[in-house]
């Protein structure tokens, strides 16, 4: 049977049990705290085999030691965002059948011993609620194999090593912030925690971290500042994914000599199923990579992406069953659009449901999206349906250009117009606004069009 996580902790902290397993500004865990702090936990939590517990404790470092503490248990970790409102906590640990909510938890307290509890490879660990994209988020359960085969290929792919760091720059309610943590475990690599609402620029001057995750906006964020653009050209890698990557943000950190990544997954895939290579050039990362293992990503004739392979959750939550939607050779339907390029990197294109059809003809926003981006001066645009007595329905394009000058939309008209036809062209171009949630293009576009366009 493959070794679980614990298993993975386990000869960490026999091996190198006296390295650092998490750093914050204040101090550090080694490996061998890790597990001794874990199983203080364990008597603390209150919980026994085969609960599961809701997580509400943020990005710290309680929230992964209980997290590990779950796992020596056999239970389950559902990781809530604590920054919901009740009412979505309430409904969120209703659909995953928790048993207890843990939103408080101490470090403190005596020494206990770590003695080593197996969970099995193919039994639950986490419950982990998908974006939302397609309508409410979905209670998605994963094993303790599903993250740990993605720890693996993740870092076959990108290099870990004990005395690394990698910045726990996500959160660990979604699947991009659990897969730091056993990345890490698996490599014997350090979890650079930042303090609550630590910027991220102050947490690479205090931490040092040596890898980040990053989404497009906090890369965005991060080159706007001089000195934490330089900070990021000194770490090793810097893997971007959790949402379209505008192609002119990939070219602006290329340039600026910053290591990054591009690369795709989701939450039923336990993190990243594809990603660029060390060393790609900029060619490459205009696309989000190859599969990091062969044979579990394929196009549908409708061009949709399919997904399969150990990394595959074990299925969502319904009333306390597991539902797991595949197909009869195991594929899972995304609901994403993509192509392979020649050299058999995945191109993603859209999503399936956001398409809309204007006077008659099919309008993918992210490509308009794309071509927007490109233009100069554009930093990011999201297209959006709206209704029109004309054409049924046109293109709403929300715009944020540098330097926060407004858009002009006779000139992005007039640049478009060259690169697309005149039925992809949004009618109503409008500068960003700054109520705009960075999860717009995941929780639907015909909501975030009825929340902003008038």
């Amino acid at each position: 049977m493959p070794d679980s996580p614990v298993g993975a902790h386990s000869r960490a902290a026999e091996s190198c049990s006296i390295l650092p397993a998490i750093v914050t500004a204040h101090g550090q865990l080694s490996f061998r705290e890790l597990e001794s702090a874990a199983a203080r936990a364990e008597r603390q939590s209150g919980v026994i085999r085969g609960n599961i517990a809701g997580v509400a404790l943020g990005q710290t470092v309680e929230a992964i030691v209980l997290l590990r503490a779950l796992m020596r248990l056999g239970a389950v970790a559902c990781m809530i965002n604590p920054r919901w409102p009740q009412n979505e906590v309430d409904r969120a640990m209703t659909a995953a059948g928790c048993t207890r909510r843990i939103d408080r938890f101490t470090l403190e307290g005596a020494d206990a011993e770590a003695e080593q509890t197996e969970m099995e490879a193919g039994q639950p660990a986490t419950v982990i609620f998908t974006s939302g994209s397609t309508g409410d988020p979905k209670p998605a359960v994963h094993s303790a194999d599903n993250h740990r085969q993605s720890a693996l290929a993740g870092n076959a792919n990108i290099p870990l090593q004990p005395g690394d760091r990698w910045l726990l720059s996500l959160p660990l309610h979604h699947v991009g912030g659990i897969g730091i943590l056993f990345r890490c475990a698996a490599a014997g690599a350090a979890v650079a925690v930042p303090d609550p609402e630590m910027p991220l620029a102050r947490a690479l001057d205090i931490l040092h971290p040596t890898h980040l995750s990053l989404v497009p906006t906090q890369l965005h964020r991060l080159l706007d500042d001089q000195d934490a653009a330089r900070r990021l050209a000194r770490v090793k890698t810097v893997l971007m994914g959790g949402a379209p990557i505008p192609p002119s943000l990939v070219q602006r950190a290329f340039q600026l000599g910053i290591p990054i990544h591009t690369s795709y997954g989701l939450t039923e895939t336990s993190s990243q199923i594809t990603a660029t290579r060390p060393g790609d050039d900029l060619d490459a990362l205009m696309t989000v990579g190859a599969p990091l293992t062969p044979g579990t990503v394929s196009i549908s004739p409708g061009s949709e992406i399919f997904v399969r392979g150990k990394t595959l959750f074990l299925g969502y939550l319904q009333n306390k069953t597991l539902y797991r939607p595949l197909d009869a050779n195991g594929w899972f339907a995304t609901g994403d659009l993509g192509r392979f390029d020649n050299n058999g990197r995945l191109i993603v294109t859209g999503r399936r449901d956001n398409m809309f059809i204007s006077g008659g003809e099919n309008v993918q926003p992210e490509e308009v999206e794309r071509r927007l981006c490109a233009l100069p001066g554009v930093q990011q645009a999201l297209v959006v349906p709206v209704q029109d007595d004309e054409y049924g329905e046109v293109g709403a394009a929300f715009i944020k250009m540098a330097h926060a000058s407004p858009p002009d939309p006779v000139r992005l008209a007039a640049q478009l117009r060259e690169q697309l036809p005149p039925c992809k062209i949004p009618k109503h171009f409008r500068p960003w606004p700054a109520n705009l949630p960075e999860s717009a293009t995941k929780t639907g576009r015909r909501l975030t069009a009825r929340t902003l366009f008038p």
